[in-house]
């Protein structure tokens, strides 16, 4: 067959499945590194110029058989990631197996991933449809892909296998690639841990939410200054500067410094918070002033709606609450990704429109052995506690050490307590506060000081945001049968998953989507991914059902 031929029917089959490269490939020219050889079985077998040296990327002799090898020195199936395309043939095998759910193959030059399409007819992996490449790609293109595509539930554990010839030829580019990639685990790991411990009570919180959320209305204007409370001990030591400050600031209560303020007679101008556990209730339980804005997570316990009426609703992540956004009602959105409230406090500040931003009491740590401020919520239930037998102190610090993971550290005289969790909150706090376009400042206490690099106060934008929720044409009801109506009509969930969502059309997809975290929950508890993905069809369906019938 001639080599125009190949290259015409590969170009095809691509462009069924990425019209993008497809076209990038079409006008690209042969690679001048590009080279190929026969093997001893008569078919082609790619090669690279490495240092003056012709190297075949696959064996000499037998490539379709060296490349049968490949499943069995990779016992990993579900999500894999190929460095280096070469000639295919270690990729190949792979796709015979159902179990494989997904694979992604990431190679650094375009012109030879071209000319390898004019020699090879590879139509069999270009075609299916678990099969997707970055060529030549940058590493922001390559996070976001893996973010949106690496789903645990659906895809199963992640395994790189390298073509070890092509990645030395571009040995530079692989490693950060490899960086990249392990940088991507931890994060998507971190998510889906926490979707694995709430992902059922996030949509039982929204959907027992949306009949307040429809009916909340009041908006919030723009800021200049605004100062962000957190519960660390330190809020205690720099209560002086907060009440001569207090005036000159609109204050952000986080949820749980509340009763620290309150107690010491500062009202703060909102309250945020972002828990969807039950525990949150113990914030509000010392008092919760009705003129004070209270700002709630879809996902936010509904029981903390009998504190105030004066209440607001943002969107966070969570998929539920995205379907929501885009179907039912537009809600302000929030950024909870760093784990913690202080960091959804941070990114309420910038949706607010400040240029200055103080933080207090953002400890990251227990210093002194103190876990939060005075009065916030575990006084109380300690002082409930204490006899001559347990002290507070001695409650406070069992508290403290539950977690295993506690690191001692001298600093300055005392002593303070880091947990590994602290670390990665304070880690992901400092990036979200030094990439704002404000002047991000942390009152110094004894908790860990904040490595924070923007200095520059921005100019107030001309334009004034304003903090509200828009409108809706339809009841919650309306919207919660509708979404009923559709779940019951999807095709159920079957092995292997990779096939089933191939059936499904792009609304479906969505609808998928909105089922996964409790997908994982149920995952969690040692069932087989289409098996939770199909119970937590079947759980969702069982709960909306529920709640409109109790509404109806």
């Amino acid at each position: 067959m001639a080599r125009n031929a190949f290259f015409a029917r590969n170009l095809l089959a691509l462009g069924t499945r990425d019209k993008y490269l497809s076209s990038r490939c079409a006008y690209s020219k042969k690679s001048d590194k590009y080279t190929s050889i026969t093997s001893k079985t008569g078919i082609k077998v790619p090669a690279m110029d490495i240092s003056g040296r012709v190297t075949p990327l696959h064996s000499r002799f037998d490539p379709e058989k060296e490349g049968i090898r490949f499943p069995q020195l990779y016992k990993s199936r579900g999500f894999l990631i190929f460095f280096g395309f070469g000639g295919g043939y270690h990729i190949t095998p792979f796709i015979k197996d159902d179990s494989v759910e997904k694979i992604l193959i990431i190679d650094s030059d375009l012109s030879y991933f071209t000319s390898t399409l004019n020699d090879l007819d590879l139509r069999s992996l270009l075609l299916d449809k678990r099969v997707s490449f970055l060529i030549e790609e940058d590493m922001n293109c390559i996070r976001n892909v893996l973010l949106s595509t690496y789903l645990p539930v659906v895809t199963g554990d992640l395994q790189s296998i390298i073509l070890r010839p092509a990645v030395q030829g571009h040995q530079e580019y692989f490693n950060e690639v490899s960086e990249l990639i392990h940088e991507v685990l931890e994060q998507v790991g971190d998510d889906y841990t926490v979707q694995t411990r709430f992902g059922k009570k996030w949509f039982r919180n929204t959907v027992n939410n949306l009949e307040k959320a429809e009916q909340a209305a009041f908006k919030i204007g723009s800021v200049r200054k605004v100062l962000i409370t957190a519960a660390g001990p330190s809020l205690d030591e720099n209560i002086d500067k907060l009440i001569a400050m207090r005036r000159k600031v609109f204050l952000i209560a986080t949820d749980t410094s509340l009763p620290a303020l309150l107690k010491r007679n500062i009202k703060p101008d909102l309250v945020i918070s972002i828990d969807c556990q039950d525990i949150s209730y113990n914030h509000f339980m010392q008092g919760y002033p009705q003129d004070v804005p209270l700002l709630l997570d879809l996902a936010s316990p509904s029981k903390l709606t009998r504190f105030t009426d004066n209440q607001l609703y943002f969107s966070s992540g969570h998929p539920f609450s995205i379907y929501v956004n885009r179907n039912f009602r537009q809600f302000p959105q929030i950024d909870t990704s760093g784990g913690n409230v202080t960091y959804a406090a941070l990114s309420l500040a910038q949706a607010l429109g400040a240029n200055e931003i103080y933080v207090m009491g953002a400890d990251f740590s227990y210093p002194r052995g103190k876990s939060y401020a005075m009065e916030t919520y575990l006084y109380p239930w300690f002082r409930n506690l204490e006899n001559r037998f347990s002290s507070l102190e001695s409650s406070f610090f069992t508290f403290m050490m539950h977690n295993n993971s506690m690191i001692k550290e001298d600093f300055d005289g005392y002593i303070r307590y880091i947990s590994k969790p602290m670390i990665g909150y304070r880690k992901h706090f400092e990036i979200a506060a030094s990439a704002l376009e404000a002047k991000v400042t942390a009152i110094e206490g004894s908790g860990c000081s904040l490595q924070i690099e923007n200095e520059n106060i921005t100019p107030m934008s001309t334009i004034r945001p304003v903090f509200a929720a828009g409108s809706t044409n339809r009841s919650s009801s309306d919207f919660l049968n509708s979404y009923l109506k559709k779940l019951k009509a999807m095709k159920k969930p079957q092995y292997p998953l990779w096939k089933y969502i191939s059936t499904l059309d792009q609304e479906e997809q969505k609808l998928l989507i909105t089922i996964l975290p409790a997908a994982a929950e149920i995952n969690r508890n040692g069932f087989e991914r289409d098996i939770s993905v199909n119970k937590a069809l079947h759980w969702t369906i069982e709960v909306l059902e529920r709640e409109l019938s109790q509404t109806s």
